[in-house]
């Protein structure tokens, strides 16, 4: 075995992991990284910590148009906080707290050293 130490660990901070939905018209997907999961509650937050993409299926169903994009004229925040509230509704009721494996995984090593 390896002493823990010798280990390469993965870059924790980039957004890779996602949690998303959709309701029949709208999908939304907030990508965060392993080390920074998140349900927030206002803009500020969900601009912070996620990378966001927010499409209209009906009008776009390409998606080439991410109207989480504060510069598209198809931008509305209220529309992304309603969809930002649904998904933490289906996190609380599939996941409960919503936190990483990895992060506890690693607080773990980081106590044994």
């Amino acid at each position: 075995l390896k002493d823990l130490s010798e280990i390469e660990l993965p870059d924790l901070s980039r957004r890779r992991m996602f949690r998303g939905v959709f309701d029949g018209r709208y999908k939304l997907i907030r990508y965060f990284s392993p080390d920074s999961y998140n349900t927030p509650q206002d803009s500020g937050e969900l601009v912070e910590h996620n990378d966001l993409a927010l499409y209209d299926l009906i009008q776009d169903p390409d998606e080439t148009r991410n109207l989480a994009n504060q510069k598209d004229p198809g931008y509305d925040e209220a529309l992304l906080l309603e969809m930002n509230k649904k998904l933490n509704a289906i996190i609380s009721i599939e996941l409960g707290e919503d936190s990483s494996v990895v992060a506890s995984l690693l607080s773990m090593t980081s106590d044994l050293e």
